[in-house]
């Protein structure tokens, strides 16, 4: 293979129209400077000192009051959830007490866990959380059922 030899005229010149003045083609485009201007004084402060000035005292914030949000439930529809959530608890509760036999490391955990959802549906109903209640006691019957069997 021959060697390489460069070629020995300058590249055409780009014509008018697209030629910008400022050496594209053969360099690279002229420098700005970076250099950046220096922090003004806050206002009201004398340039000349040295000493810092104190940021003001962040403001009070009022703590959060606790909401719950809820559905606008008729009270006959709230009755049936009630009566329906009872039931399931009633259920499960029976299904756990069903189960003589020994339980492996796993069984005795959902066991406890339906024993937990259980407790915690009974206390949502006290607080009036029906649907919370109701979803808590649909899961306690579901591991009841799974652990009865």
């Amino acid at each position: 293979m021959p060697p390489f030899v460069a070629d020995p005229q300058p590249p055409d010149p780009l014509p008018p129209s697209l030629d910008t003045g400022r050496g594209a083609r053969n360099g690279p485009h002229p420098r700005r400077s970076l250099a950046r201007k220096p922090p003004s004084a806050p206002p009201g402060s004398d340039p000349g000192s040295d000493e810092a000035v104190p940021a003001p005292p962040p403001a009070a914030v009022a703590p959060l009051e606790s909401v719950q949000i809820t559905a606008d439930v008729p009270p006959a529809a709230a009755d049936d959830q009630r009566r329906n959530t009872e039931q399931l608890l009633q259920s499960a509760e029976n299904s756990l007490r069903r189960v003589t036999r020994s339980l492996s490391e796993s069984e005795r955990a959902m066991m406890q866990q339906a024993q937990s959802y259980a407790s915690q549906a009974r206390a949502a109903v006290h607080d009036g959380d029906l649907e919370r209640a109701h979803n808590l006691a649909v899961k306690a019957s579901l591991l009841a059922n799974a652990l009865a069997r």
